[in-house]
């Protein structure tokens, strides 16, 4: 009996560990040839019409292989990152050019300033360059799939195995690929809480999620990731639904934390989410720096703290700051400049790591 038509999957299964996504659409094609030889044997050569009419169905078969699946499976094999759109925008059989520029600014964007933020929370001594960008690596439709491999330097060059530029980008793909997860399935807040425990790589890996996560308004109905860099073949599905829940963890607040002034440089700034990255001044620990665990009053937050300001060990570090509505039209200020931050802390392994900022002052320096 010739086989039912395929029905296209929008998130493919994964292939078994010890083979690849080539190799799963390279037997199927083997399969199907198999069946038309055996066709060939069975039907007389002097009736065409029958014998074309029994293998119409592999050989469409094999036209949407060749023409359709392997292009996808070596975007699968070779991307570290792997994005498929689903959407009215993406479905026509001729892609708008603007609508792919779009997308692609947007991936560039999200994924720049994830990298960015992730990878000096990770080592501070990592500063990612402005003008360092993903690689598109591969294109295929049905309806739009867009791989992407690692940063390498714009002059040309390649980074070596073991490079920190590297390695942070590779550890961040992982980070989002834990976050992206999370917010795919039922999972509550506190099982995001002990899969990413920092608070730092926890709110800019769900700030990466709500700025993927599409609004529905572009005609993109949902956006799935998969990638070498995520540890496993599987799937995460972001769709308006995601994008509120990120945004719900994000405002969570635990309760114990802990008041605090620092000062430092603000690296980075995003005025939609409200975040801001802040690069302690060397020798800024203890330089108008409070007892975190301890207001001006006297008042303790959260129990006593065993350091003072930022321990010496940590001097140059980032910390990532929230600040709410009443201090919006003064952060389009902030970008580059040394500022005095005041606020309640969550603190990770001894350090401050997520400032919700309620005083940001510039400083002359």
């Amino acid at each position: 009996m010739p086989p039912e038509a395929e029905q296209s999957d929008p998130t493919p299964p994964p292939p078994s560990a010890l083979q690849s996504w080539r190799g799963v659409q390279e037997d199927r094609a083997q399969m199907l040839h198999q069946h038309i030889a055996g066709y060939q044997r069975l039907i007389s050569a002097d009736r065409p019409d029958i014998l074309a009419a029994a293998c119409a169905p592999y050989y469409k078969m094999l036209e949407q292989i060749y023409r359709e699946d392997m292009p996808l499976a070596d975007t699968l094999d070779n991307s570290d990152l792997v994005a498929r759109m689903e959407g009215p925008s993406v479905s026509s059989r001729a892609l708008s050019l603007s609508v792919i520029i779009a997308l692609l600014n947007d991936m560039q964007t999200q994924l720049g300033s994830m990298v960015r933020s992730i990878a000096a929370g990770i080592d501070p001594s990592v500063i990612w360059p402005r003008d360092l960008e993903f690689g598109l690596s591969s294109f295929a439709r049905g309806s739009l799939y867009l791989g992407f491999e690692l940063p390498q330097p714009p002059d040309g060059t390649v980074f070596l195995n073991g490079d920190p530029l590297i390695r942070a980008a590779r550890e961040s793909l992982q980070l989002l690929g834990t976050a992206s997860r999370l917010v795919d399935s039922n999972a509550a807040f506190a099982e995001v809480q002990n899969a990413l425990p920092d608070p730092l790589i926890r709110d800019a890996a769900l700030a990466s999620i709500e700025r993927l996560s599409p609004t529905g308004r572009r005609g993109i109905l949902s956006l799935s990731l998969t990638g070498r860099c995520f540890g496993d073949q599987s799937w995460r599905r972001l769709t308006p639904e995601t994008r509120m829940k990120a945004r719900t963890w994000m405002e969570s607040a635990p309760a114990s934390r802990q008041q605090i002034i620092l000062h430092g440089v603000v690296r980075q700034v995003d005025l939609d989410q409200r975040r801001f990255d802040l690069r302690m001044d060397v020798g800024s620990a203890g330089t108008g720096a409070q007892q975190p665990g301890r207001s001006k009053k006297g008042r303790t937050h959260g129990g006593p703290s065993n350091f003072s300001g930022v321990p010496a060990e940590g001097q140059g570090a980032v910390i990532r700051c929230r600040y709410g509505s009443l201090l919006e039209r003064e952060a389009k200020t902030w970008l580059d400049r040394t500022v005095v931050v005041e606020g309640d802390a969550e603190i990770y392994e001894g350090r401050p790591r997520l400032i919700y900022a309620s005083s940001v002052k510039l400083i002359a320096v």
